[in-house]
């Protein structure tokens, strides 16, 4: 009786912060929709900018001039899906959130565009009924319930011979611990001026991994084509965070033997023929 019980608050729990997120992100359509710009203010939108860079890279290298059924998790305003497709008339596009209302602000945004398309899917428990060439999962995975259950539905879209490309938010390492004592630091400091009233700064519930945590949730059919360290830094400079990032990345982007690293990205392809 009492594991049942323990189960079902750790149940209840999960449903809890699925909820919150998806709250979070409803209201945030607009916020997206505005971080996909050239004038860099801060580290998140450094991290958009690379992270974009590096998938449209690598689908012009293997899908130029060939036709590619393009799948985005976690689509948010679909500024990403549609710049992708930009790159070559025979790619087609398939957009999907969680989040209803982005979902509904992709459809109005791009009801216009035959080649792409979007709908609300949890990726922790569904798939489509489709195969796409390549899925991306770009601020994503952080967000999961469960990183293998998620993959295992990935691996279900994914043709023979695709690829997955996903980011990370790198754990156990400097930038995140700077992070989260800073946080702290300026929630204390917002109780103590505002009162205990206040409610400080919203929980965001992002989860980071450590290299090994993400590889153990691959699907036997992946293997590893690619990884590069991101982003570096932990933003609590603003601005001048993106500059010190920069010079990290040319040092550290294969090996950050300091663990450095904000974030990182991972190619792998599906090896089932």
């Amino acid at each position: 009786m009492r594991e049942i019980t323990e189960y079902g608050a750790k149940f209840m729990s999960t449903l809890d912060t699925k909820k919150n997120i998806v709250d979070r992100f409803n209201k945030e359509a607009l916020v997206w929709n505005e971080v996909h710009t050239d004038n860099i203010q801060d580290i998140i939108q450094w991290e958009v900018k690379k992270r974009k860079r590096f998938a449209h890279d690598f689908i012009r290298g293997r899908f130029q001039g060939k036709p590619a059924a393009i799948l985005e998790i976690g689509c948010g305003a679909g500024r990403n899906l549609e710049e992708i497709l930009a790159g070559d008339a025979l790619w087609t596009g398939k957009g999907v959130d969680n989040a209803a209302a982005m979902v509904a602000h992709c459809q109005k945004q791009y009801e216009n565009n035959p080649r792409v398309g979007f709908e609300q899917l949890d990726i922790d428990s569904a798939s489509l009924d489709q195969q796409f060439d390549v899925i991306l999962l770009l601020g994503v995975v952080g967000y999961l319930d469960s990183n293998s259950k998620a993959f295992q539905n990935i691996q279900r879209m994914l043709r023979p011979g695709g690829y997955v490309i996903f980011t990370f938010g790198k754990g156990m390492g400097v930038a995140r611990t700077l992070r989260a004592v800073t946080g702290a630091a300026k929630n204390a400091v917002r109780r103590l001026v505002r009162g205990k009233q206040s409610g400080g700064a919203p929980t965001s519930f992002f989860r980071n991994y450590t290299w090994s945590d993400v590889k153990r949730a691959f699907p036997p059919e992946w293997e590893l084509m690619d990884y590069e360290n991101l982003v570096f830094g932990s933003g609590v400079l603003g601005r001048y965070s993106v500059p010190i990032s920069r010079i990290f990345e040319r040092l550290f982007a294969h090996h950050d033997i300091f663990r450095f690293a904000l974030t990182s990205i991972v190619v792998a392809g599906n090896k089932k023929r």
